[in-house]
């Protein structure tokens, strides 16, 4: 799936994003009154799932290697890899994986940070990450997030699930 969200009123999407609304319900629990040790033992107590400090694996590297190589047969500009978005695909890649459906982002927008003109991500799966990558360049609302001039920055991530590859990508225009 492919889609891509302007902050700019005079630009169109490039493509439709199917969401689907089966986001988590996120309450909060304010620790105000509890004595620190209690709180901290608390802490202490759950699990931690916490994405690690660099969200980079092997297989995440390459995708974004392969991105920019078609980039560059194209005749665009590569895109940085930058830590927050690999952070933000991570994050849509475990929840897909975790529910086995290939969904967009529901909170791309809020998830972006700083001054932003124009995102995109694209989700996918299959075998491996090539022969995503070939089927995302074969749909053409895909292949127009990959090759558009305006992204300069780029997040990958890819979490394996059986004999699923699941592959999210998140593209910036600043």
């Amino acid at each position: 799936m492919s889609g891509a969200l302007s902050k700019r009123p005079n630009r169109r999407s490039l493509a439709v994003i199917q969401m689907h609304h089966a986001s988590l319900p996120h309450a909060r629990t304010p620790a105000a009154g509890l004595p620190i040790w209690l709180v901290l033992a608390a802490l202490l107590a759950l699990p931690v799932n916490a994405p690690p400090a660099s969200a980079r694996t092997q297989a995440s590297i390459t995708v974004a290697r392969l991105v920019n190589q078609v980039r560059a047969a194209h005749g665009t500009d590569r895109l940085d890899v930058h830590e927050h978005l690999n952070h933000v695909a991570l994050d849509q890649a475990q929840r897909m994986a975790q529910r086995g459906a290939l969904f967009h982002n529901p909170n791309l927008i809020s998830a972006m940070v700083g001054d932003w003109q124009w995102v995109g991500e694209n989700v996918g799966y299959g075998p491996n990450v090539k022969k995503v990558q070939a089927a995302f360049m074969n749909s053409r609302t895909h292949r127009a997030n990959i090759l558009d001039p305006d992204y300069t920055r780029l997040g990958t991530a890819t979490i394996r699930r059986g004999t699923r590859v699941w592959v999210v990508q998140v593209y910036l225009a600043k």
